[in-house]
C-alpha cells in the first residue's frame, strides 16, 4: 500500500498560547511532518512564499501585517491555489468572515473551539472528496431542533424557524457563509414569504433571547466560552456556523 504523503503546515499567530494547541492538533492528525511558525503577518508572508505550505492556519489579529492583509497578499501571489487556508480567530464580525472568504480562506473557525472540532475541520480540508454516509433528513431535523431549543431560541418565533432553515442549508453547503446577505437570507426569505432584512433581524433577536434567557451551561459547553454581558452574543454568522459545525460532528459520530 502506498504511504500517505506527509504535509507541511504554517501556523500564524501572535502568541505561543495561540500557536501551541494548533501545532499539537496537527501532530495528532498524523498528516504533517513539519509545522512552521510565524508570529507576524510579514514573517508569515515570507515563509509562505518560500515554502508554499499545504496548509496555512492564521489569526486575523497579527502584528505588522494583519490577517486580512496577509490573505489578500497571498491571493495576489496565487498561493491560495496551492495552500488550504484555515482562519482561526476571535474576530468574528460579518465583515471579517466575508472578507476572509473573498481573500481565499477555505474555512473559518471562531475561537475558542474544541480540539475535536479542529481535527474534524482539518479532515474536511485535507480530504475534500471524502465520502460520508448520509444521515436521514428526519434525524437532521430532530438534531437541529433539539440543539436550538436547548440553547434557548424561542420555538414560537420567526427567528427560530429561520435559524433552523439556515442551519439545514449550511449543513448542505457551508460555503453559504460567504454569501449570508446575498444568498442565504434571500433563499430563506423566499421560502417563508419574507424579506432578507427581516430574516436577519429575526435570527438576531432569537439569538439575543437565548443569550439572555437560555440554558447558559449548555451554551458555554457548545460555544466554548463563558456567556456574560462583557463577551456579548455572537454574530448571526458565528452562531449559525458554530451550531452547524456542532451538528455535523454529531452526524459523523452516528455514521
Amino acid at each position: 500500500m502506498e504511504q500517505e504523503k506527509k504535509l507541511h503546515a504554517l501556523i500564524v499567530g501572535g502568541s505561543r498560547e495561540y500557536i501551541w494547541p494548533l501545532k499539537q492538533a496537527l501532530e495528532q492528525s498524523g498528516r504533517f511532518d513539519r509545522s512552521q511558525i510565524a508570529y507576524s503577518g510579514s514573517e508569515a508572508y515570507e515563509k509562505a512564499c518560500a515554502a508554499e505550505p499545504d496548509l496555512i492556519i492564521t489569526d486575523i489579529v497579527l502584528r505588522g501585517l494583519d490577517g486580512l492583509s496577509l490573505l489578500e497578499k497571498l491571493q495576489q501571489r496565487r498561493l491560495h491555489a496551492q495552500s488550504k487556508i484555515l482562519v482561526c480567530t476571535c474576530a468574528d464580525s460579518e465583515f471579517i468572515i466575508r472578507k476572509s472568504f473573498e481573500y481565499g480562506a477555505d474555512f473559518f473557525l471562531v475561537r475558542p473551539f474544541s480540539r475535536e472540532t479542529l481535527l474534524h475541520t482539518l479532515k474536511e480540508l485535507l480530504s475534500p472528496n471524502a465520502e460520508h454516509a448520509a444521515v436521514p433528513t428526519g434525524n437532521v431535523e430532530e438534531m437541529i431542533q433539539g440543539v436550538i431549543q436547548r440553547i434557548g431560541l424561542p420555538p414560537g418565533s420567526k427567528g427560530y424557524h429561520y435559524a433552523k432553515t439556515a442551519i439545514k442549508y449550511l449543513l448542505q453547503d457551508r460555503m453559504l457563509l460567504q454569501h449570508m446577505t446575498t444568498q442565504l437570507y434571500p433563499e430563506i426569505a423566499e421560502a417563508y414569504g419574507s424579506t432578507s432584512s427581516r430574516v436577519e433581524r429575526n435570527i438576531r433577536h432569537a439569538v439575543e433571547v437565548a443569550w439572555n434567557k437560555g440554558d447558559l451551561a449548555y451554551i458555554e459547553r457548545l460555544f466554548g466560552y463563558t456567556v456574560d454581558a462583557e463577551k456579548g452574543k455572537p454574530t448571526n454568522t458565528a452562531f449559525l456556523a458554530a451550531v452547524s459545525d456542532y451538528i455535523k460532528l454529531r452526524m459523523y459520530r452516528i455514521n
